[in-house]
């Protein structure tokens, strides 16, 4: 059978607990957003109970602007991994990582516009660039390059 198309502009999941989610499961979201013709310009999974951000959501070309909020934990403290090539989202004008008991960010962050807005609020073990180098995206460059 075929397959129609996604339209998707904006898509916000919050408040779900997808935490049981397997990782192939979340490539196979991400394939399937990433042919949006939309685009898809907004994402947002907050509240979720995320263990990792799977790495296709490079592939969603046309973001710019990424909310992944509060999926840390509350019973216990383990942080919300995220993809070595999160970075390689070129049209991003905003990236909010905040309340996601993030230890460290990916080198390709700094691969990112220096206007981009990245938002790390309520990361208190974030400790990787050290917070000095959290000022901005140059910043961060500097300290990985």
């Amino acid at each position: 059978k075929g397959r129609r198309n996604l339209r998707l502009q904006n898509l916000w999941i919050r408040g779900c607990n997808l935490s049981t989610m397997r990782s192939e499961e979340w490539g196979r979201v991400f394939d399937n957003l990433a042919e949006s013709t939309g685009p898809l310009e907004m994402l947002t999974l907050s509240g979720n109970r995320l263990a990792c951000l799977h790495e296709n959501v490079v592939k969603c070309k046309s973001l710019v602007h990424l909310f992944i909020e509060d999926n840390g934990q509350m019973t216990t403290s383990s942080p919300l991994v995220l993809p070595e090539n999160l970075g390689d989202l070129s049209q991003l004008t905003s990236l909010s990582l905040c309340g996601n008991n993030l230890r460290r960010l990916p080198r390709t962050i700094g691969r990112l516009d220096d206007q981009c807005g990245l938002h790390l609020q309520r990361n208190s073990d974030l400790a990787h660039p050290p917070p000095r180098y959290l000022q901005s995206i140059q910043t961060i460059r500097d300290f990985y390059h």
